[in-house]
């Protein structure tokens, strides 16, 4: 995630959720641009992104919350991976919601996300039991 493009990308295509895809060094990268209401999001995670070796990271509470948003099954698997790994802390997430949505909005999300990371949360733990 970053604020502009790198020199020297070519463009490749389009992106079916907002942005394109580019080739930089024989490496393709999607630029997601974001103009509807994830905007702020997206905003928030690139304003409050570690720089690890020189490259600029959203932290996991940030990506989480895009994974969750997105909610194609894949995405849903990532935030699963998040949550296993224990990547991030969901109090740290809700924090990440309620800075970018309005008031009401972020409480309508939060709620739908806290329901998500418990039932997550429940077949991380039914996974775990089978192989005990």
């Amino acid at each position: 995630i970053a604020r502009q493009l790198p020199k020297g990308m070519t463009p490749s295509g389009l992106l079916s959720f907002g942005g394109k895809s580019y080739v930089i060094n024989g490496t393709v990268v999607d630029v997601i641009v974001r103009t509807d209401s994830e905007a702020k999001l997206y905003a928030n995670a690139v304003d409050n992104a570690k720089t690890i070796a020189g490259l600029r990271v959203i932290r996991p509470e940030y990506l989480a919350v895009i994974k969750y948003r997105a909610g194609r099954p894949k995405d849903l698997l990532d935030l699963m991976y998040l949550i296993k790994q224990k990547l991030f802390a969901p109090e740290d997430a809700l924090k990440v919601i309620r800075k970018s949505y309005g008031q009401q909005h972020a409480a309508d999300i939060a709620a739908q996300f806290e329901s998500e990371l418990a039932y997550f949360a429940f077949e991380i733990s039914r996974e775990k039991s089978k192989y005990k």
